[in-house]
């Protein structure tokens, strides 16, 4: 049973809801000039190799979530468990995973939920982008040359941690400790839109920001209902992979655009609400 969250507003702790963010800034600081070495010293100039980058990016990114992972990850589960670190992975970790492959059926369902959900919101805010980069293509010129950078950027070791290190560090971060701290400021929608917020802070752009709010809100809701960052870390996942996945020729016109949001937002919406329901009935499924 989970405790009741507090519903009075807490300024201590919602001072300290934006330290782990200001920390990443630090964190992501010491691994650009840690990466901007070994790059220097292995004479590379950048995984893209464009001619304007001073670190490569791959290397970059595995540093700075490798920190991410360490350093937030001990954070996150102290705040979880009053236990050392010993016990921590013995009973929360062990226990954590028994319980997810206690019944493979159920996790097998849920997963899939979470795949179409995934790829639906991928496929509409893409399409949404796309509409609205047709009818505005002077707002999107800085956001196009961003997603050109990452989508473009074939090198695997740069692929492996968008996909797969950048969803458990940023799970860990901003739907872990942060939403931990603001669960303590804040009444429990509240403290997940401001987690949401800020991981759309996180990301630089308004753009790219103002999506990122919103799908960090719905992964803020899988946590509060199950009471586990996992269901959030796969579909991060599965919408980070999907960014390779689907080719930008998708959204080249208007009208397949219109219909893919629309056909999107409804299967994403029914799924999403299933899957609310289906937490609702029992937690700690995942």
């Amino acid at each position: 049973m989970k405790e009741k969250r507090k519903s009075q507003f807490n300024i201590r702790y919602a001072g300290l809801s934006f330290l782990p963010l200001i920390i990443s800034i630090i964190l992501t600081i010491v691994a650009f000039f840690a990466s901007f070495m070994i790059t220097m010293i292995s004479g590379g100039r950048g995984v893209a190799e464009s001619g304007d980058t001073i670190v490569n990016e791959g290397i970059f990114n595995i540093i700075r979530y490798t920190l991410f992972i360490i350093i937030f990850g001990w954070w996150y589960a102290t705040l979880t468990s009053n236990d050392d670190v010993k016990d921590i992975l013995e009973k929360r970790i062990l226990n954590h995973f028994k319980r997810i492959t206690s019944n493979k059926k159920r996790m097998g369902v849920i997963l899939a939920m979470l795949l179409v959900i995934g790829l639906g919101l991928q496929f509409m805010v893409s399409a949404i982008i796309g509409l609205l980069n047709h009818l505005f293509p002077e707002l999107f010129v800085h956001y196009n040359e961003l997603i050109e950078s990452i989508t473009s950027n074939q090198s695997i070791i740069y692929i492996i941690s968008v996909v797969l290190f950048a969803p458990i560090a940023e799970e860990i971060l901003f739907r872990g400790v942060i939403l931990k701290y603001a669960e303590q400021a804040f009444p429990a929608y509240p403290a997940i839109f401001v987690s949401a917020l800020l991981f759309g802070l996180y990301h630089g752009n308004l753009i790219q920001g103002t999506y990122a709010v919103a799908i960090g809100f719905l992964m803020g809701v899988l946590v509060m209902k199950t009471d586990s960052i996992l269901p959030s870390m796969f579909l991060h996942f599965i919408i980070n992979l999907s960014e390779y996945l689907i080719p930008d020729s998708v959204y080249s016109r208007t009208v397949p655009c219109v219909v893919i949001i629309v056909i999107s937002a409804i299967i994403s919406g029914v799924v999403i609400v299933a899957l609310i329901r289906k937490f609702n009935k029992t937690v700690n499924v995942l």
